[in-house]
């Protein structure tokens, strides 16, 4: 979800996906704004286009993280990812790499799984294969919900006032 897609990890996710046993019913929802030709020609390089779904830049996001059963989220850098944190809000365990600002909130084999590093495809194809048991998945998407309240608006707002009450000397 979003746009840079070389910067998210596209391509990674894309190596990733090309290592998973092909019977295993499993496709790649991919949405926002990049160069779509590009992947598309990486995906058939790899065999696996039709494992793919390019959807664009879509109006109502919530509908794209609902039709998801996992959030992977390889990028090569990203300051902290509130992608990441609405696919937690809607419920879905994560995937994402150390480089990414949003993993230091994650526990991982808790609420999701931390890549050491984006280019690792086997690292990260253990860890969907995991989330491929809809056990785990939904334990795992549940305590990702828990997490992603504590980082609401709401909460940034109130920790963002304790902080200015502390330094005006008002406690309260």
């Amino acid at each position: 979800v979003g746009s840079g897609f070389k910067r998210k990890g596209l391509k990674y996710v894309i190596d990733a996906l090309s290592l998973i046993d092909k019977d295993k019913k499993v496709k790649l929802l991919v949405a926002g704004r990049g160069k779509v030709r590009e992947y598309q020609k990486l995906a058939k390089e790899s065999g696996i286009t039709d494992k793919i779904i390019f959807a664009g830049v879509y109006k109502n996001i919530q509908e794209i993280y609902a039709a998801g059963d996992i959030f992977v989220f390889p990028s090569e850098y990203d300051a902290f990812g509130t992608a990441c944190l609405e696919a937690m809000a809607s419920g879905l365990p994560v995937v994402v790499s150390k480089t990414s600002g949003v993993s230091e909130i994650i526990t991982h084999g808790k609420d999701g799984f931390v890549v050491n590093h984006p280019i690792d495809a086997k690292e990260m194809v253990e860890y969907i294969e995991l989330l491929m048991e809809k056990e785990k998945r939904e334990e795992m998407g549940s305590a990702a919900r828990q997490k992603s309240e504590m980082y609401s608006f709401e909460a940034n707002i109130e920790k963002t006032l304790r902080i200015y009450r502390r330094v005006l000397g008002n406690n309260s």
